[in-house]
């Protein structure tokens, strides 16, 4: 799934910092919609550049998934090429002389989670809003004494 924030309404960073959208497929059965496990969201940026690093437009895309019979398709093996790299990585460079950086990584991930953090923090750090304990925790009495201090 790709967030474009003009069709949403709202930023990434509202995406990004939910609980996560509940997606279904919709159905005239008597069952009703179907709710699907999402397998990513990504913002409209990264999921433009990583559609062209894989040789595809993402406009011509959105183009073509207009039309009938337009099928979804996995990008250079998928899921398993994925999980591949990543265990011949910790299998074989992970802690050992290979494990180096490297000027080819793409790190837009990690600057974006660093982003969301950022955008957590700020929002916490502006805000009259204090994280809570749950009810049964032994630290919310403990908090719930300095509460006037906080406001």
């Amino acid at each position: 799934m790709i967030h474009e924030t003009e069709a949403a309404g709202y930023d990434w960073s509202v995406a990004a910092a939910g609980a996560g959208e509940r997606v279904a497929l919709a159905s005239n059965n008597a069952i009703g919609p179907q709710p699907i496990a999402l397998q990513g969201w990504l913002e409209e940026g990264a999921a433009t550049e990583l559609l062209a690093m894989a040789g595809h437009d993402l406009p011509s895309l959105r183009i073509a998934a207009r039309q009938p019979g337009f099928t979804a398709f996995e990008l250079d093996g998928g899921r398993a090429a994925g999980n591949q790299w990543i265990a011949d990585y910790v299998g074989n460079c992970y802690h050992k002389p290979c494990d180096a950086w490297s000027p080819d990584w793409n790190l837009t991930g990690a600057v974006q989670d660093i982003e969301l953090f950022r955008l957590l923090v700020e929002d916490l750090g502006n805000s009259r809003r204090w994280p809570e304990w749950r009810a049964e925790s032994e630290f919310k009495a403990v908090r719930d004494v300095s509460e006037a201090s906080r406001r």
